[in-house]
């Protein structure tokens, strides 16, 4: 049990671990990235200054503008076509290079100032200078032919209040990418490591944490099993000793009846006293199941036939259906026991003129039981805590059906040393269903000679009779 503790501890550390990480990693990276973006837009906008200073003068001067080269005319389309390709590849490796580029436009929009001296084709961004001879700036990223990306700044040039130009600054941003991802590999590496970290050392710590968790478990279990098995020779004497004095007593006398009930209180505490032992034992895994071939609907009918006169006497209908061998690789001892105490759980909870059906057969490949009656039924909320020891529902599933809330419990403990499942399914008023399952092998995982699992007992102890709550109606 601690172990299944310890790994969900442990989990649960790396949840944290990984969620504290996450949200670190995650503000890091944007508050880097941030920072790296606003870095190059101050780069820019202090080149923007300086290029106002020595341009507006020349914008607003009496003195022709400069313009680039004009675009040369060719006498074939073949040379046309080199010569755009050439430009485009100059244009590629001048926005790769990571350079600030720097246009100058007048205010009829033609350019006066290029990074190179032939006309580019897709700077200036038009978009931008548009804006800025309205008098706006405008700050953008603009992404060309899918692979590389400017960062651009466009502001206006004024002359007191009229604009005379334009001044375009853009810088491309192979540079920028290349450190935010290294930032976020850096990042993402970071956090791997931590949470593979916080595994082990999660683990490790909730070892260390359960120590003294399982000591007092274990000094527990010690001490349910001890004080169960001392109880039993007390009960045994006691027993001896009542039916003794009943027979030295008068048939018909008020002690002869009074010593009837001190035997029927006995035979309950020693049902209790070996269902605490059975469980005592299931919790230090000292209680196996010895594997052997075995038809389950012999098991089921061997549980189920003897009942038959207990199901009339309470007047409910007893029905068993076992179209054909399911054969199974289990312990038939324990599994009839199970089986008999969900059956007797059923015929208990139901009333008079009710119905309690068995089936046995194959569902999905697993080898199933199920057991129905038409019981008062419960919530399904409740019938999902009916395997909690000492966990007994209201209602007709009270001490006065009987047992002290350990069936079910123990009914679990065997299936599952099977490696099999158990469940209940109800509803108020409308009955329950019971039913478990075993692997198809149904084989533990571990093994001994004569294929299997002995870890100690292997039946349920003598005389337990465990109280399950009786599937509802």
């Amino acid at each position: 049990m601690t172990r299944g503790v310890e790994r969900r501890l442990a989990l649960l550390n790396a949840l944290v671990v990984a969620v504290v990480i996450g949200g670190v990693a995650g503000l890091s990276f944007l508050f880097s990235s941030r920072s790296l973006q606003a870095e190059l837009d101050q780069d820019l906008a202090d080149s923007a200054d300086a290029a106002q200073l020595v341009w507006g003068p020349v914008l607003a001067g009496p003195a022709p503008l400069p313009t680039p080269a004009p675009m040369p005319t060719y006498t074939s389309d073949k040379k046309r076509h080199d010569a755009e390709k050439e430009r485009h590849h100059m244009e590629e490796s001048l926005i790769e290079s990571g350079s600030e580029l720097l246009l100058v436009v007048d205010a009829a929009g033609r350019v006066v100032e290029s990074p190179v001296d032939f006309p580019m084709q897709d700077l200036p961004y038009q978009p931008g200078i548009a804006r800025a001879l309205r008098g706006s700036a405008d700050l953008r990223d603009v992404r060309f032919d899918d692979d590389a990306t400017l960062r651009m700044l466009t502001q206006p040039v004024r002359e007191g209040d009229r604009v005379i130009g334009a001044i375009q600054v853009a810088q491309g941003t192979v540079r920028h990418d290349v450190q935010v991802r290294l930032i976020g590999w850096g990042t993402l590496a970071a956090g791997v490591l931590g949470l593979v970290i916080a595994i082990p050392a999660g683990l490790f710590l909730a070892r260390r944490a359960m120590i003294p968790i399982e000591t007092a478990f274990t000094r527990q279990r010690a001490f349910i099993a001890d004080a169960s098995h001392e109880l039993r020779s007390p009960l045994a004497v006691i027993r001896a000793n009542t039916e003794l004095a009943q027979r030295l007593a008068a048939p018909d006398s008020e002690v002869h009846i009074e010593l009837d009930a001190v035997i029927d209180e006995v035979d309950q505490m020693s049902r209790l006293v070996n269902d605490l032992l059975f469980l005592a034992r299931v919790d230090a895994q000292r209680v196996g199941v010895v594997m052997e071939p075995c038809d389950l609907a012999a098991v089921v009918r061997g549980a189920v036939e003897p009942m038959q006169a207990l199901a009339s006497a309470a007047g409910v209908r007893l029905t068993l259906e076992t179209p054909q061998p399911v054969p199974i690789i289990g312990d038939a001892d324990q599994l009839r026991s199970v089986v008999r105490n969900l059956v007797d759980n059923a015929i208990r909870c139901t009333p008079a003129g009710g119905s309690v059906v068995a089936w046995v057969r194959m569902e999905a490949g697993r080898p199933t039981v199920r057991i129905v009656d038409t019981g008062v039924g419960m919530d399904q909320t409740e019938a999902d805590r009916v395997f909690d020891r000492f966990y007994r529902p209201d209602g007709a599933r009270s001490r006065g059906s009987g047992g002290a809330g350990l069936g079910l419990a123990i009914a679990r403990a065997i299936v599952v040393a099977h490696d099999g499942k158990i469940g209940l399914r109800s509803a108020l008023g409308q009955g329950a269903e019971v039913w478990f399952s075993l692997p198809p092998t149904a084989v533990p995982a571990a093994r001994g000679s004569r294929a299997a699992r002995r870890l100690g007992q292997t039946t349920p102890p003598a005389g337990s009779s465990p109280e399950l709550p009786a599937p509802p109606g």
